[in-house]
């Protein structure tokens, strides 16, 4: 009869041995979270690589150390760049009749300055002090009003007003530094850029949005659950810098437009961001340009120095170009405001889920 009682401490009863490795059973096959594919589509200088950065700071890895580190000669480049766009600029449009107001020592400060072996500019303390003392002159201030009528990056004035700053032997760039700072995105980058928001998780697939660069877009259309476009709001007023012919509004609706008519993304949700909203308000409230300007938007009726007026316009002609049918997220987004962004990718992550169960079938469209 002992024969058939089992002992519990027994390695040799099954069910013992089942209760041993149903924990480590239980480990394998728990299943991994699906990584939702964002795909971020826009015209060059919309502010894409921004908002891509923004969330690997916020909701990501963040900025290594050596990262940062190795960006110091970019943003310092960057900066003798902006303000030589500017000083030439002002030498170049200066009336004959009119006398600059520049002082003398500060009117050949660009000369003999040059490129590096890695195309970049040098930026000594001495040369800071006169970029800065070039900033404060009239005439400077004069071209950086009227700066949509030649290309200049939008975060030339926040890195000029801290030249000095960043020619100093101890500068090491903040967080906002790095996410202001331009870098021209080519090809097809998958950055790797992946963030959690409210326990779902996205990465970013960033592509370069110049011309050239847009017939490499086919590439990254599989596989994707929704589609990023990014409109700069504050390009109503001036030009592309491909061509310096092609007002940048008109040619992000366009893109905008081939981009939601692709049969590849069909059932793809599209999530619009009107970007550079904090830009677009200060020239429409602040500097009083019309959006008028912009041929598109002869029709506007509205208040000319009303943003929030001015905006819905510019909505409607986004939503006029995807069918009746199809659903279109809008968001007006700053990519340089952390609030902001994450306010609206928690409206990103409703948007995507929403889109994912419709082509599932278990909403109805």
């Amino acid at each position: 009869m002992g024969a058939c009682t089992s002992d519990e401490n027994d390695d040799s009863n099954p069910d013992r041995k089942n209760q041993n490795i149903a924990p480590t059973k239980k480990k394998k096959i728990h299943k991994k979270k699906k990584i939702h594919k964002l795909l971020l589509l826009g015209a060059g200088q919309s502010g894409k690589s921004t908002l891509s950065k923004h969330m690997q700071y916020l909701k990501g890895d963040g900025f290594t150390r050596a990262e940062k580190y190795d960006l110091i000669p970019t943003i310092r480049s960057n900066t003798v760049s902006y303000m030589q766009t500017l000083y030439m600029e002002t030498i170049n449009c200066a009336d004959e009749k009119k006398n600059l107001q520049i002082p003398k020592e500060l009117k050949n400060a660009f000369e003999g300055i040059e490129r590096d072996e890695e195309n970049l500019f040098n930026l000594s303390e001495d040369l800071a002090h006169k970029i800065a003392e070039l900033w404060e002159c009239d005439d400077i201030q004069d071209t950086y009003r009227r700066r949509s009528e030649f290309q200049l990056d939008d975060s030339a004035e926040y890195f000029i007003e801290k030249v000095e700053t960043l020619a100093s032997s101890k500068y090491f760039p903040s967080d906002d530094d790095i996410i202001r700072n331009r870098v021209q995105t080519v090809g097809i980058i998958h950055s790797n850029v992946k963030f959690t928001v409210q326990e779902t998780e996205f990465e970013m697939i960033d592509v370069g949005g110049q011309q050239s660069e847009r017939r490499k877009w086919g590439i990254a259309y599989s596989n994707i659950s929704a589609v990023v476009f990014v409109c700069a709001l504050s390009g109503y007023d001036s030009t592309m810098m491909e061509d310096e012919k092609t007002n940048r509004l008109k040619d992000s609706l366009e893109l905008f437009s081939t981009v939601a008519n692709n049969k590849e993304l069909k059932d793809k949700p599209i999530i619009l961001f009107l970007n550079k909203y904090d830009l677009f308000e200060r020239k429409v409230r602040e500097e009083r340009i019309p959006i008028t300007v912009c041929t598109l938007c002869r029709d506007y009726i509205g208040p000319p120095d009303d943003p929030k007026d001015s905006v819905g316009y510019i909505e409607k002609l986004f939503r006029g170009r995807v069918g009746e049918e199809r659903e279109l997220f809008v968001h007006r987004t700053v990519a340089i405001d952390k609030e902001n962004v994450l306010m609206v990718f928690r409206s990103v992550k409703q948007s995507v889920l929403q889109g994912v169960l419709k082509l599932a079938g278990l909403i109805p469209i």
